[in-house]
């Protein structure tokens, strides 16, 4: 027989005629093993999409039970292999309804057994306990089907039906998950001896797993003092009293500056440029070509945290750890790419703008620098502009960096900005430009907004930019930002600004638009612009 599962309490094997038997581990007691035939056989009752149960057997001196197979992958696997987490959510609820619409009058008194865990719950204070007994006696009479632990690792998807199974996950099974992975090693560099346990003496797995799980408890709603109990009884053991409380005093002050080096430390995004764990361990892995062997430490990683999101019942609409796991997995993607070339970098095409009247030392400087995308291959991500002034003198008044989010592939992006400057009139500006990720394309997204009817007035204050935007995308544009630059008849930049449209713009709609330059822009004869989002998003 081959074995396809094991739980805290039995071994499941494939009978190989569509059944399996599941063998209780030595010791199981015998009552247990009736009181799961009896609930099985009184589920058969019922219409229900849970597996057949067809009795008691002994097999190398161990008893067991033989269920129908439950074939295909958890939801919880479905979910994080697939994304489609509204998908099913909705499938989980529909096997709910049915289990719940099934009246039962022969099963035991949820309450009773509800007021046995939370009395023998070594997690709950008191206090805790006596509320929730409260809530528990309170509990109106009925003759629903409960199920007592339905999460999607209890059920079952092979693509076309969903198939309900009771596997249990109480909270002391996902503590001692928690501790074993937190155990496990993973030497990805065998010269070096690197374990991703303990990377660095400030960047470890013990940091990076606390972090993650008490942010999943902050971002749910969780109530600080439980939560920090949940983390001493589970993770505490694994991680040691030292990182314990120096991760327990950090979520005591979320304002805290601290705190904010942690969240680029051990946060939510995945990025090579920025110096946190998992970037440090992708790189070891590319160095080491133990890629394969991250990816697996990863999804255990992911594994623990997901069981704790959805435990008690929980349902998030997204984990903590999915984040990681979709900006992890977009990387990897790229990196495995074999064709694709190395990234040109960014060309700064022109430079020009405007400057308004001195009051104070200070005035309006309107400037615009064209960026192209030499790469016609993809679409550059987060390209950094810097752009440094400088006085006759060559000496630097000032330097304005900002960021682009996307750059289609080939295109010219016509920046455009405008700021206040303190000091000597600018007399050169330099500018340069840095892409710090791409998206694999070769076609262009970000031309999907027109501007007509544009007219260009000056009145007693500012420049006057007028017009209208038009959306020819097929479905919403999120929050975008007009860049926007001034040209003379020479098709020189003499000015430009940006206006953010936070409300974005319906698919296939128009608006007015309006933009105000405190900077007289001289020979302003017509505008060029760029529409700017966040390109990985709006494509899904």
């Amino acid at each position: 027989m081959k074995k396809i599962g094991q739980g805290r309490t039995a071994e499941v094997f494939d009978l190989e005629n569509g059944r399996v038997v599941k063998l209780m581990l030595p010791g199981f007691p015998e009552k247990e093993l009736q009181e799961e035939l009896h609930c099985a056989q009184e589920v058969g009752r019922f219409d229900l999409p849970a597996p057949k149960c067809y009795g008691i057997v002994e097999m190398d001196g161990r008893k067991g039970l033989v269920y129908d197979l439950a074939a295909g992958e958890s939801l919880r696997q479905h979910m994080l292999r697939t994304g489609e987490i509204e998908g099913d959510m909705a499938r989980m609820a529909q096997a709910h309804r049915r289990i719940l619409g099934c009246a039962y009058s022969g099963g035991k008194d949820i309450r009773k057994w509800l007021r046995w865990q939370t009395e023998r719950s070594e997690l709950l204070e008191d206090t805790l306990k006596k509320r929730a007994l409260e809530v528990i006696d309170a509990l109106p009479d009925g003759n629903a089907l409960l199920h007592g632990d339905f999460h999607p690792d209890n059920v079952q998807f092979d693509g076309e039906r969903v198939m309900v199974i009771d596997a249990g996950r109480p909270a002391e099974e996902i503590a001692r998950d928690i501790a074993d992975f937190l155990a496990l090693p993973c030497v990805l560099h065998g010269k070096k001896e690197i374990d991703l346990a303990n990377l660095l003496p400030d960047l470890n797995m013990k940091e990076q797993f606390s972090f993650a799980l008490l942010m999943e408890a902050f971002t749910q709603g969780w109530d600080p003092d439980a939560a920090e109990q949940f983390y001493r009884h589970a993770v505490t053991p694994a991680v040691g009293e030292t990182v314990s409380e120096k991760m327990l005093a950090l979520f005591r002050t979320p304002e805290s500056r601290e705190f904010g080096v942690n969240v680029i430390k051990y946060g939510y995004g995945f990025d090579l440029t920025v110096p946190s764990y998992w970037s440090s361990c992708l790189k070891l892995a590319i160095q080491a070509k133990e890629i394969p062997a991250l990816m697996n430490y990863l999804k255990l990683f992911m594994i623990c945290l997901t069981e704790f999101a959805y435990m008690d019942g929980r349902k998030p609409k997204e984990t903590y750890a999915w984040n990681y796991y979709e900006t992890f997995q977009k990387i990897l993607d790229d990196l495995e790419k074999p064709d694709l070339p190395p990234s040109l970098p960014v060309t700064v095409r022109a430079v020009g703008g405007s400057s308004g009247k001195r009051e104070n030392q200070t005035y309006f400087l309107s400037l615009g620098v064209d960026l192209q995308n030499p790469n016609t291959d993809r679409a550059l991500q987060n390209v950094k502009v810097d752009i440094t002034l400088k006085d006759r003198e060559g000496n630097v008044i000032d330097v304005i960096s900002d960021q682009v989010t996307s750059i289609d592939p080939g295109a010219i992006f016509h920046y455009g900005i405008t700021r206040r400057v303190r000091g000597a009139a600018v007399a050169q500006i330099y500018a340069k430009a840095r892409a710090n990720g791409f998206l694999p394309a070769e076609t262009a997204v970000m031309r999907g907004v027109k501007l007509e009817k544009v007219s260009i007035k000056r009145d007693e204050h500012y420049e006057i930019l007028k017009g209208t935007m038009v959306s020819t995308y097929a479905h919403d544009l999120p929050a975008f930002a007009l860049h926007y630059q001034y040209l003379n008849k020479q098709n020189k930049i003499v000015g430009g600004g940006c206006e953010w449209f936070f409300d974005g713009l319906p698919a296939g709609s128009e608006r007015p638009f309006r933009a105000g330059c405190a900077v007289p822009i001289p020979g302003a004869a017509r505008i060029v612009y760029s529409i700017d989002f966040d390109l990985k998003s709006f494509q899904g």
